[in-house]
């Protein structure tokens, strides 16, 4: 099984961000990891477009955003356009979570499916088949 190194850029000191990014892609990380939250369908709020074009701006590596937000579909475009490679949504934060999936696949990105450790496994098997990351 491949491992891969992502490191987590919500934790990152926004005041060096092009510092931090640089430093990392150097080191060899794989995946830049973006959390993005809302404040609804999570209680806090983090990272946004502007953040997710600074870091694309700084490496060639793939950066994935983890979608922890409302009505994500409504998003993705944005997320998109600012060059991220994965999305991950969440089923219980999207109505029609597998035309989703299929949506970010369409436009040549991959598509992922978060899990909280309380959603069943029947509500994400038919996902499965849309799904390139879990």
């Amino acid at each position: 099984m491949e491992k891969l190194l992502c490191p987590s850029m919500m934790c990152a000191d926004f005041g060096c961000l092009k510092d931090s990014v640089v430093t990392l892609d150097q080191s060899g990380v794989d995946i830049f990891h973006c959390d993005i939250m809302d404040g609804a369908f999570v209680p806090n709020i983090t990272m946004g477009v502007l953040d997710i074009k600074a870091i694309r701006s700084h490496t060639d590596k793939m950066i994935d955003c983890h979608l922890m937000i409302e009505n994500p579909a409504s998003s993705i475009d944005l997320f998109l356009e600012a060059g991220v490679d994965l999305i991950y949504i969440h089923p219980e934060a999207e109505r029609y979570t597998g035309k989703t999936l299929t949506y970010i696949r369409s436009k040549g990105a991959a598509a992922g499916l978060a899990v909280n450790p309380d959603t069943s496994v029947e509500m994400i098997t038919e996902l499965l088949p849309m799904t390139d990351y879990l």
